[in-house]
Formats: C-alpha cells, structure tokens, sequence
C-alpha cells in the first residue's frame, strides 16, 4: 500500500494480478494502481491490472467505467480504456491502441456482451448468495427446460425490509443466465409466518378485509443484456360486492368513492361486455359464450375449495394509483390515476394511460391440450412483445391441459401443480433478436403461500 491518503489511494503491485472493485471517488481524490511498468488511474469502476513474473510486461482490463493507462511519469500521454477493452504494453516501446477483452477488434459487440454479461451475472450471484442466509423459504433443482437444455433452478423468499419481501429467481445454462426479482412492501410490518402476509397477496374472500396487502411493488426480468422491468405504487384495498348482476367496487379508505360496473352489458352487435373484478379487466363475448365468460373462480379460504363468486359475495383487491412498464428503458405501458379520483376503483375508469399496447393475440400453438399459451402484445410505435408461457415437467415436456384440470381443492392443485414447472420465453423488439428465459419451480409460491 504506497499511498493511503484522503486524496490518494496507491497500490504498488510487484507481482501476480489484482481486481479493483471502485466505488465513486469525487472531486479531485484518485485511485491508482502502480507497476514496475505503468500505472492505472480510475474514478469509480472495476478493472484489473496484472504484471509478468519477469515484470517486463503489464496488462490492464476494465470491467466497468473507465480507466486512464499511462507509464510511470508519462501520464500526459495515457491512454483511456472503456468497458470490455484491454491493454498490454512493456518497458519499451509505444504502448499501443486498447483491444476488446481477447484481443477482438473494437467493434465487436459480441465481446462487449459477453463481458457485460458476465459481469452482472457475477454481481447477481454475489448478491444471492448474501441473502440466501437469511432466506425464509428456498428451493433448487435441476431440469430440462421446453428447448432441451439443463438448467439449474435457484429460488428464495427474504425480507429486505420489516415490511417488504422479495422473491429471487436464477436460472443458470451452460451458455446463458437468467433472473427474475420480486420486491413488495406492504402496509405494515411482516408476521414471523411470513405465508400469513403472502396469501393474502392474490386476494381474500369475505366480509373482513384482509390484514395484509400491498402498497408498491417492483419486478426485475433479465437476461442480464435485457431488462423487463414493472414497478406500482400506490396500492390500497377495493371492496367488491356482488348481487348477481353488477359488482360494486368500493374504497377501503372512503366509503363515498364508489362506482357500480354490470358483470355483462349488451352491446349494440349482440355481444357482451364482460367485467371481471379479480383481474379488472373487460372483454367482449359472443351471446353463445355468456354463461362460461361471467363465472369468476376463487377460493373459500374457509374450506380450502374453489367456487364461483355468487351472489351476495365479497371479495378484496389490491389496486395501484400508478403503474409503469419498461423493456429495456423503453416505455411500453403506464397509467396514472385521474386527478379527481381518490384511489382507482377500476383502472380503464379511473386512470389515464400514457403508453399502452394497440391490440393483443392469444393463442395455443402446441393445441389446446397443451399448457403453452403466446401471448403476442403490439403497439403503437411498431414494436412488438411475445409471451410463450408453458407449464413443463422435469424431462421438459409439456403438460397436458388436463393434468392440472378438475381440482376442486387448494391442496389438491397445489400438490398437482409442485410436480411441475414454469417457463416463460419473452422476446421484444427491443432485445434485438435475443431472448428472456425463466423457469420457475412453484414449490417456492406453494410453499410460502404465495400461491393458494
């Protein structure tokens, strides 16, 4: 250690190499790395430097950030490395342009890629392996995913927060890596049994409101090139009522502000719309599908058994006042609530959309009695979002639709549904020809109540 001042931090490295995580320096400290050879100057980044046995020969790599490379007393004429670059120079002699991380031209990106890649590969494991000990719920296996190739599967339930938790999914293949992270912080302080909070999380039948629900949540998907990334705020409980033809929809933190939406209204074509509150959405049937389109399954916490919502039911939702969307920095849908309204009742009523998608397709490409749905989602700027969801089992295959069909109890489904997995592949506009793919193990939502 040459130097350890306020301003100046120097390592002399005499031998062997030497990886320098940096966090932000400011003003006018620096960081430095000396050789026999040169010497390499950063502010903030991750690089590394590394010296010959001989010490005739220095090597200088950058991570992240920038690094200046100069030789001793000569750094008026250095030589400035960004991210996936390298240099190697001597004793003597020019030292030279930076070449990519194995000696590739610049302009490949591919290298660019693979470096970035690995990097936030590491940093994500990193992070795993530090919360994985304070884990209230983890699982692990390995499987065939629906393309043929192994994957291993690592999962964990935490709490960052006394009232938050956050799910983490990782999905390393032999050539990719691939992750997924939940974060929700709720309206008070998490119990001991974390699943008493988490079943709550889908929603809760019955006249009493549920102790637990949440007011943000965000969500990270990545192949550690691309990201998908959703993020809420603004969540609070809706009362919904039934009495057989509409649902009233009711603030759980003013009474006044409610509204009265019909389960099916006719339309002027001799469709109906539909209204389901689970999901807030609508959508439009023909007459012949009426009586299969309004039945909204739920489960009788009580008995342990689904039903249909019936007349003279309540049910409770979260809902969220904004809303945003984003594939790869690029807004794709987000919606904030109106001005006059107090809390969203019914998000198309309540809202105002900044970005949203111009039409959807779903469709089952493996046949209907196959788990594999696309969901194919197209907007208005020409871009385009598709979603192939399969429920798999561990040789990959997948599974008939009527293997998870007729389960007239939660333990039931959730003892079928552990057998098997779930993959989603989702591919964008944005991704350039490459793709996100996760495969998730239930056991980890069953298990924490996260799936009911």
């Amino acid at each position: 250690m040459e130097n350890l001042s306020s301003v100046e931090k120097t390592i002399k490295l005499l031998k062997g190499r030497v990886r320098a995580i940096v966090a932000k320096i400011h003003g006018g400290n620096h960081f430095q790395i000396k050789t026999p050879v040169g010497v390499a100057s950063v502010r903030g980044t991750d690089f590394e430097v590394g010296i010959s046995e001989d010490g005739q020969q220095m090597e200088v790599s950058v991570n992240e950030g920038q690094v200046g490379v100069g030789r001793l007393g000569a750094l008026a004429s250095e030589v400035v490395l960004n991210p996936g670059e390298k240099i190697k120079f001597g004793l003597d002699g020019n030292i030279g342009n930076p070449t990519k991380m194995g000696g590739l031209p610049l302009d490949n990106t591919a290298v660019r890629e693979e470096v970035m890649s690995s990097r936030v590969k590491d940093n994500v494991v990193a992070m795993a392996a530090e919360e994985l000990r304070n884990a209230d719920y983890q699982t692990g296996k390995s499987l065939i995913d629906v393309n043929g190739q192994r994957v291993r599967v690592e999962q964990y339930i935490m709490r960052p927060r006394p009232d938050q938790f956050k799910l983490v999914v990782l999905n390393e293949r032999p050539e990719r890596f691939d992750y997924f992270t939940y974060k929700g912080t709720f309206n008070q302080t998490l119990p001991a049994d974390l699943s008493i909070a988490l079943k709550q999380v889908g929603g809760k039948l019955g006249a009493t409101a549920p102790d637990y629900y949440l007011t943000d949540y965000e969500t990270l998907m990545s192949n550690t090139l691309d990201n998908i990334t959703d993020k809420a705020s603004g969540g609070h409980l809706v009362k919904v009522t039934f009495d057989g033809t509409n649902y009233t929809l009711t603030d759980n933190t003013d009474s006044s502000n409610t509204r009265t939406i019909a389960a099916a209204a006719l339309q002027s074509d001799g469709s109906y719309k539909i209204y389901n509150p689970l999901s807030d959405t609508f959508g439009l049937v023909a007459a012949a599908n009426l009586n299969d389109a309004i039945k909204i399954g739920v489960l009788d916490y009580l008995s342990g058994t689904y039903r249909n919502l019936s007349s003279g039911d309540t049910y409770w939702k979260t809902r969220f006042n904004t809303y945003s969307s984003f594939i790869n920095d690029s807004a794709k849908l987000a919606y904030a609530k109106k001005s006059f309204v107090t809390n969203t009742l019914a998000i198309n009523l309540d809202a105002t959309f900044s970005n949203a998608p111009i039409t959807t397709a779903s469709e089952f490409p493996s046949g209907a009695d196959n788990l594999h749905n696309r969901l194919s989602v197209y907007y208005g700027d020409g871009t385009q979002t598709v979603y192939d969801n399969y429920i798999i089992a561990d040789d990959g295959s997948v599974v008939p639709t009527s293997t998870l069909s007729g389960s007239s109890s939660s333990a039931d489904y959730k003892n079928k549904l552990d057998l098997y997995n779930y993959e989603t592949i989702v591919t964008a506009t944005e991704m350039g020809g490459r793709k996100i793919d996760l495969v998730v193990d239930p056991r980890i939502g069953t298990q924490s109540g996260l799936i009911q």
